[in-house]
C-alpha cells in the first residue's frame, strides 16, 4: 500500500508539473480534466489539488500555462489566512523544486508526457468506475450499478498511431502539414553535424561499420553533446559492464587514458593546421595523458551538471541478448511515469538485442530493428543505434546493401552513418566517415568527412572536416576511395 501511494503522489506531481509548463499538455488534458470531475477528485490529493485549481483558473483566463506566473499565484494566495502554514510550506517546496523547469524549453518532449497521462486518467476512470459498481452491488442496487455501466464516459486514448489525410478532399489540412518543418532536436557541433544535418524526433539513426571499429564510441560521442544541449537521454548499453561504459565516457570528457590515477603515456593528437591554398594539413602534437583522476571527474560532472540544467544522461545495461523492443518500451514508461521523458535514446547495438518474433535470425534482426524504428515514433524521440556491416566492409567503403544479416535493415533507418578505416588510417588516427542512406536531404555516398581521434584518451571525435579540403593523401597511402 505504501508503494502504491508513493506510485499515485509521482504521478500526481508528474501531471501537475506538466500543467505548470507546457502549453501543449494543458490544452489536451485540461478539458479532460474539466468534463470529468469525480476523475479529477480521485486523481489529485492534498496540496496538488490546490495547485490544480490556480492552473485551471489561470488557464481559463490566458489559454495558456502559467510556468513563472505560478510564483506570484503562489504568494498571493498564501498571503491569505484561508490556507494552512503546512499546506503553504508544501506548495512552497513543491514550486522551488520545478524552478530551473518553469520556462519550458523548445525540447520538452509533450506528446510523450500527454500519452502517459491520458493513459493514466484511463486506467484511474477505469478504477473509480468498478468502486462505484462494487458499491452498488454490496447494496443490493443492480439497477444502478448497470446505470453507472451504460453512462460510462470513456477517455480519449493517447495519441493516434496513424495519421488519415483525404488529400484531395481537404486541402486546409494538406497546407497544415505543409507548413510543419522538421523541426530540429540534436545538432550535433561542427563540421560532422553539418555534415549528417539535424537529428530529429522520430529519426531513426545507424551508426554502422564492421565489428571493432569504435560505434560504441560514436554513441558515447553524441550521447554526451544530446545531453549537453539539455535533453533527456538515454544509453542502452547491451555489449559493456556498467564499469567498462562509465570509464569510456569519463575518459571521454577528461580527455585521459585509462589507467589507474597517477600513470601516465605520452600521446600523439592529430589536429588540423592551415596549409597551401584551401587545404588543411593534419598535424600531431606529443602530450603526456595521465590517468582518470577521482578528483577531477568529480569536479567536471558537477560542472556540466550546472550547465546543462534539463539535461539528462543515464546509462542502463543489460546482458546481450536480453533485451526486447517490448521492455525497451516498459523502460521508457517508467521512466516517463516518474516525469522523465526521453528525447534521445541510444541502444549499443541493436543486433544484440533480443527477438520478440521470427524463426529465421535474418527476420529476428528485421523485427528488431522495425521495432525500433516504431518505437522512435510512437514516443516521439531520436533513437540512435550501432550496425554490424558485412565482412567485405573490412577493406572497403560501406555503401547502402552492405548491412550485415540482413540488407533490410537499411529500409528502417532515417540516417545511416558509415565509419571507414584502413589500418593505416587507424594508425594515423584518422576515420572517414561517410553517408550511405539519409531520408531527408541530399547526400552522396562517396562524400567522406575525416575525422581526427585517439581512442587512447576516449576521444572519437577532436576534430573533422570534409575530404576535399585535407591534405589527406601526405598522411595516409593506401586508402581505398
Amino acid at each position: 500500500m505504501i508503494e502504491i501511494e508513493k506510485i499515485e503522489k509521482t504521478k500526481q506531481k508528474v501531471i501537475i508539473t506538466s500543467l505548470i509548463i507546457s502549453d501543449k499538455f494543458c490544452k489536451d488534458i485540461i478539458p479532460i480534466l474539466q468534463t470529468n470531475n469525480e476523475l479529477t477528485f480521485e486523481v489529485f490529493s492534498g496540496f496538488y489539488k490546490t495547485v490544480l485549481s490556480w492552473v485551471l483558473r489561470f488557464y481559463k483566463k490566458y489559454e495558456k500555462s502559467p510556468k513563472r506566473d505560478i510564483q506570484g499565484i503562489y504568494e498571493t494566495e498564501t498571503s491569505s489566512t484561508k490556507y494552512k502554514v503546512a499546506d503553504a510550506k508544501l506548495i512552497g517546496e513543491f514550486l522551488q523544486s520545478l524552478s530551473d523547469n518553469f520556462d519550458v524549453d523548445k525540447n520538452y518532449n509533450e506528446s510523450y508526457a500527454i500519452d502517459q497521462a491520458k493513459l493514466y486518467l484511463r486506467q484511474i476512470n477505469l478504477d473509480l468506475l468498478q468502486k462505484k459498481i462494487d458499491i452498488a452491488k454490496k447494496a443490493g442496487e443492480i439497477e444502478q450499478a448497470e446505470e453507472y455501466i451504460e453512462n460510462f464516459k470513456n477517455i480519449e486514448k493517447q495519441t493516434e498511431v496513424f495519421d488519415s489525410v483525404d488529400f484531395f478532399a481537404d486541402p486546409e489540412q494538406v497546407v497544415e502539414l505543409l507548413s510543419k518543418k522538421r523541426k530540429s532536436l540534436l545538432i550535433v557541433p561542427g563540421e560532422f553535424g553539418k555534415f549528417i544535418g539535424p537529428i530529429c524526433r522520430e529519426d531513426f539513426v545507424s551508426i554502422n561499420s564492421p565489428g571493432k571499429r569504435g560505434k560504441s564510441w560514436v554513441i558515447s560521442e553524441i550521447a554526451l553533446q544530446a545531453a549537453k544541449q539539455g535533453l533527456r537521454t538515454f544509453i542502452i548499453n547491451l555489449e559493456m559492464s556498467p564499469e567498462e561504459y562509465i570509464q569510456r565516457l569519463c575518459m571521454n570528457i577528461l580527455g585521459e587514458v585509462s589507467y589507474l590515477e597517477g600513470d601516465f603515456e605520452i600521446v600523439e593528437i592529430p589536429y588540423f593546421e592551415k596549409g597551401s591554398g584551401d587545404k588543411f594539413d593534419i598535424k600531431y602534437k606529443r602530450v603526456k595523458k595521465y590517468g582518470i583522476s577521482e578528483e577531477k571527474i568529480a569536479k567536471k560532472i558537477k560542472s556540466l551538471r550546472s550547465s546543462i540544467r534539463s539535461g539528462l544522461l543515464k546509462i542502463l545495461s543489460f546482458p546481450t541478448n536480453s533485451l526486447t523492443v517490448s521492455q525497451l518500451r516498459k523502460v521508457l514508461d517508467d521512466e516517463a511515469a516518474e516525469g522523465i521523458f526521453a528525447d534521445v535514446c541510444l541502444v549499443d547495438y541493436a543486433d544484440i538485442m533480443q527477438a520478440e518474433s521470427g524463426t529465421e535470425h535474418r527476420h529476428k534482426i528485421n523485427s528488431i530493428w522495425g521495432g525500433l524504428r516504431g518505437l522512435a515514433q510512437e514516443k516521439h524521440l531520436a533513437l540512435i543505434t550501432g550496425g554490424h556491416t558485412n565482412k567485405s566492409t573490412f577493406n572497403k567503403v560501406i555503401e547502402q546493401g552492405d548491412a550485415s544479416e540482413d540488407y533490410r535493415k537499411d529500409n528502417h533507418v532515417t540516417l545511416s552513418i558509415g565509419l571507414n578505416q584502413t589500418p593505416e588510417e587507424k594508425r594515423a588516427g584518422i576515420m572517414r566517415f561517410n553517408i550511405p542512406f539519409k531520408r531527408h536531404g541530399y547526400f552522396n555516398v562517396k562524400d567522406f568527412l575525416i575525422v581526427l581521434q585517439n581512442i587512447k584518451i576516449g576521444k572519437c571525435l577532436i576534430d573533422s572536416k570534409k575530404m576535399k579540403n585535407v591534405n589527406y593523401k601526405n598522411i595516409v597511402e593506401g586508402e581505398d576511395e
